[in-house]
């Protein structure tokens, strides 16, 4: 019975951080929210932004009726709406994207708006080669990129699994509870890199994210943003290198699909291959695949070396282009134009 009693002593403390865990819900995965974002406030949790971006259409399309959506990564968030819609014609547009978005993922969320007999009138698709290799879900730090079990059909307990897990990390959980009991994020945790304490603007009815503080940032100080090392920047010419190939059959099997079903509903759409800072060129037998499947009017290469990579003022960090830079982008896609 001692064994027994001090055993339960020592479940104690797991049992209320639990029971906290749920109280709370960090990671917002166990209760619906009419906004999984506070427009003006910082996110603090990193969130799964496929979990987000599929919820929030579940609850929203019924009122909304979207009919033009935009797939990515997170590259993909900063091809604002406004700039957009013009193009289309039509302000019934979402932002179905996902952090470290995949081949899969965009896929899954196609089928998702078949299965719901949603007409997709159009579609902007901002990819690169680290979308295009992936065919399988994340279950590397799942907690921000494992795909929505709505998408997958796969097991609810084993997806709620992977936060539980992600919260009893110890860095994790000893940084929340510091957080919750200061009601901010204190230096020493802020040093830690856990969590999102720059405020953001979000529009829950398009699920657009504008990172304003940023760029009133760049706007008040200047080049001293991107003389700054911990934004990485270096010099503006790189030489190009080209990426290894990353379409192969299972791929292919995808890209067909998709294909398919864009076809299914006569959808007016466009590929966008993404300018990375760093130059680096998707392969050409990449390129030329999409080109033949898709027809060369609808995929844009702005990969390798341009007027946007060579100038890192378009850039708010090595992995992520400005408004700016998208609206550039859209300028050439929807215009005929050859170029930058």
């Amino acid at each position: 019975m001692k064994i027994v009693y001090k055993s339960a002593l020592l479940l104690l403390p797991l049992l209320a951080l639990f029971v906290f865990y749920i109280i709370t819900d960090p990671f917002k995965v166990l209760y619906r929210y009419d906004s999984y974002f506070i427009s003006g406030k910082a996110p603090i949790v990193i969130l799964n932004k496929d979990h987000v971006s599929t919820e929030t259409f579940v609850q929203n399309y019924p009122k909304y009726q979207y009919d033009s959506y935009i797939f990515g990564n997170s590259r993909s968030m900063f091809y604002e709406i406004k700039d957009w819609a013009p193009y289309i014609h039509s302000e019934k547009c979402y932002h179905f994207d996902a952090y470290k978005e995949s081949l899969l993922g965009i896929y899954l969320k196609l089928k998702l708006l078949q299965q719901k007999q949603v007409i997709m009138r159009n579609a902007l698709f901002v990819v690169d080669t680290n979308v295009l290799e992936q065919t399988e879900d994340s279950y590397q730090e799942a907690n921000l990129y494992m795909k929505d079990p709505l998408l997958t059909g796969s097991n609810k307990l084993f997806f709620q699994y992977q936060f539980v897990k992600a919260f009893f990390d110890g860095r994790f959980c000893l940084s929340y509870l510091d957080y919750k009991i200061q009601g901010k994020v204190s230096p020493f945790v802020h040093k830690l890199d856990v969590f999102a304490d720059v405020p953001i603007s979000y529009n829950v009815v398009s699920n657009e994210w504008r990172a304003t503080v940023t760029e009133h940032l760049i706007d008040s100080v200047g080049d001293a943003y991107y003389n700054d090392k911990k934004n990485g920047f270096v010099i503006d010419s790189i030489k190009t290198r080209y990426s290894i190939p990353v379409i192969y059959a299972q791929q292919k099997q995808l890209l067909q699909k998709i294909h398919a079903m864009l076809m299914h509903d006569s959808t007016y759409y466009k590929i966008v291959i993404s300018p990375h800072y760093l130059q680096n060129k998707i392969n050409p037998a990449d390129l030329a695949y999409l080109q033949q499947l898709f027809g060369k009017e609808n995929v844009f290469d702005f990969s390798g070396k341009n007027a946007i990579t060579e100038d890192k003022h378009n850039y708010y960090d090595l992995g992520h282009y400005r408004p700016n830079a998208a609206k550039r982008i859209m300028s050439v896609i929807y215009s005929r134009q050859t170029g930058l």
